[in-house]
């Protein structure tokens, strides 16, 4: 028959082993309440680089059309032939934001409206765009024509300027990322190219009828 001094070592026992149950089930909470937390942080980087890295691209994409396309004066001049339809590739890309636009919960509230609005700027542009290649687009006058593709460059501006200001939000806000913008080189306008040619083509045409007249 067990003594009072068993039963109590027993109790003491158990205790303590129903104390070390408990605290490994806690560490083992602990650990995957951890582990979890890592991982949405993780995502959550993850998701913030990505789409700095999109909407950095797009940016830099829109910039560059607007930096090598055509003036509005030269549209002026070419929209004198009826037939004349311009081309403009559209080469957005929006793969992080449609895979992930469940995520967009991560982003600060301040930031989200923006990244939004942003990404329906390219959407509007790419239908300005495929209005390009309509029947409608033919029929307008050229005063018409011309404001369609003036439309196209206010869009793109609006955007192009909207990606600069998230890009630097997102610099700012999470610096721990350290999230940096791809360099971009200056390109000309294609009529400033021309503009230039022929400048150098009217000097050379000029420098050559001094000389003849030099020897006549």
């Amino acid at each position: 028959m067990m003594g009072e001094e068993d039963v109590i070592a027993d109790l003491v026992t158990i205790t303590r082993l129903g104390i070390v149950t408990i605290l490994l089930w806690l560490g083992s909470r602990g650990w995957d309440i951890w582990q979890a937390r890592k991982r949405r942080s993780d995502d959550r980087k993850s998701l913030l680089r990505a789409l700095f890295a999109e909407i950095d691209f797009n940016a830099a994409d829109m910039k560059r059309f607007l930096d090598t396309a055509p003036s509005i004066a030269r549209f002026e001049h070419l929209f004198r032939d009826p037939h004349f339809v311009p081309h403009i590739t559209d080469a957005r890309h929006t793969d992080v934001y449609r895979s992930r636009i469940s995520e967009l919960h991560a982003i600060e509230d301040g930031l989200i409206g923006d990244v939004v609005r942003f990404y329906g700027d390219l959407e509007k542009i790419k239908a300005q765009i495929d209005g390009l290649q309509q029947d409608s687009f033919r029929r307008i006058s050229p005063a018409g024509r011309v404001g369609t593709i003036r439309n196209i460059y206010g869009t793109s501006e609006d955007c192009e300027a909207l990606g600069r200001e998230i890009l630097a939000k997102m610099q700012l806000r999470y610096g721990d990322l350290e999230l940096k913008r791809r360099a971009e080189p200056k390109l000309a306008r294609p009529d400033e190219h021309d503009d230039h040619l022929a400048g150098r083509l009217r000097k050379l045409q000029s420098d050559l009828d001094r000389i003849r007249a030099g020897h006549s």
